[in-house]
Parts: structure tokens; sequence; C-alpha cells
């Protein structure tokens, strides 16, 4: 499935321009993928706090174009879910960590934690010297998804799919610049896929997938 996130983040902007901005891409977001079959829920922004421009753009502007998804605030500050008077439908936690309190999560609303892991990325010397590392990585990763896979949290994420990373056009001396913040991809026009699927493979490897009519049983979750 796919949770669609607005493209907001760590958005503390105030003001008219703010405002009319948040409006803007929200509309558009929902205008051009309310009719994807796979889009199930709506995110608002990721790692935001909650203003009230915020509650203005979900109930003034989004929900009178599609009603029909929850919602989230992947990450952000101050959800309130609606069953408990709020505006959000789904609770997103970021990096809960293998302590995380499974047993005692809330059962009246759905938990998804948004971001849970990043890609083994940051570590280049070592992993330049040991690519075995990425194995201890998938060890880790492995056993946060058995944990979720026990539980009734909703799903968990990897951050990330794709760079945030950017080529500028070249200059007029032809150098080239690349701007942006976060190596952190599966899927990149500048790295080997070899080099990170195998070692994101390993957090799966063992959990058990049941066919049954056609459909794979826990894939929902992964």
């Amino acid at each position: 499935f796919i949770e669609l996130e607005m493209p907001l983040c760590w958005d503390r902007s105030v003001g008219d321009d703010a405002f009319y901005y948040t409006i803007q891409v929200h509309s558009e977001a929902v205008h051009f993928n309310r009719h994807h079959p796979s889009v199930i829920a709506w995110s608002l922004a990721n790692e935001s706090p909650w203003t009230p421009t915020f509650t203005t753009s979900l109930n003034s502007v989004i929900k009178r174009i599609d009603s029909s998804r929850p919602f989230m605030f992947d990450g952000g500050q101050g959800q309130t879910m609606r069953v408990e008077g709020g505006q959000l439908d789904i609770q997103t936690v970021h990096y809960p960590g293998l302590k995380y309190d499974f047993e005692n999560a809330p059962q009246s609303y759905p938990i998804s934690f948004g971001e849970f892991a990043h890609l083994n990325c940051y570590n280049h010397r070592e992993l330049l010297t040991d690519e075995g590392i990425r194995v201890n990585w998938a060890m880790g990763t492995q056993r946060m998804i058995e944990h979720v896979l026990e539980s009734t949290v909703l799903a968990a994420c990897y951050w990330a799919g794709i760079d945030d990373q950017f080529w500028m056009p070249a200059l007029p001396d032809g150098s080239r610049h690349l701007v942006g913040y976060g190596p952190w991809c599966v899927v990149s026009l500048y790295k080997l896929p070899q080099l990170v699927y195998p070692f994101l493979a390993l957090s799966f490897a063992k959990l058990p997938c049941v066919m049954s009519r056609g459909v794979i049983d826990n894939f929902r979750r992964m």
C-alpha cells in the first residue's frame, strides 16, 4: 500500500505565505492522487508540529475533496486521534526502538511506525572496510519486524525509498554540485543496487509468508 505524504517536512513556517502554500500543496496532492488504487491513507506532513493551518486545510480543503481515506500526521508533534476528539485516524511513531512497549500500545486506534530504521548509509569508512557491518544492521531490523508482526502495530517503514540528494545543472565551467541531505535510499541512480538489496532482504529472510487464495499473508505489514 501507499501512504501518500504531502510535500511538507519539518514545517515550522507561519504567516500568510505558509498558510496558502500548505493549502495549495495539500489540494494539489489529493486532487492528483485521489483515484490511485494503492493510496490508502493521507499524511499531512512529516515530522512537523501541528498548527491551526493543518486543521483548516484538513477540514476545509482535503476532506471536501476526499474523505474516504484515513488521515495521519507522520511523526508529527501534537497528534490527536479522532476517537478521542482530535483530527487524525492513525497515530504514527518514528524510531520507537526495540524497547517499545508493544503490549501496552493503545487499542482504540491503529498505530504505524512511519519510520523505524534508516538504511545503513552513514558510517562510510567502516562500510568500505567491512561490508559485513550491514549484516548486523539487518539483524536488528529483522527483530523489530518480528515484533511488529506479533503485535497490533499496523506497519513499520524504512527510511527511505529514495535519496534526498540531487545533482544540479552543470555550471559554465562544466562542474556539477550535489545538493540535499540524506544518501539513505534503496532505489538510486547513483548506487549499485547489490550494495543495498541483499542486506535489506536479510531483514525479511526468516519471516513466514503463507500463500492463501493468491494473497501473501503478512505482506501488508512489511
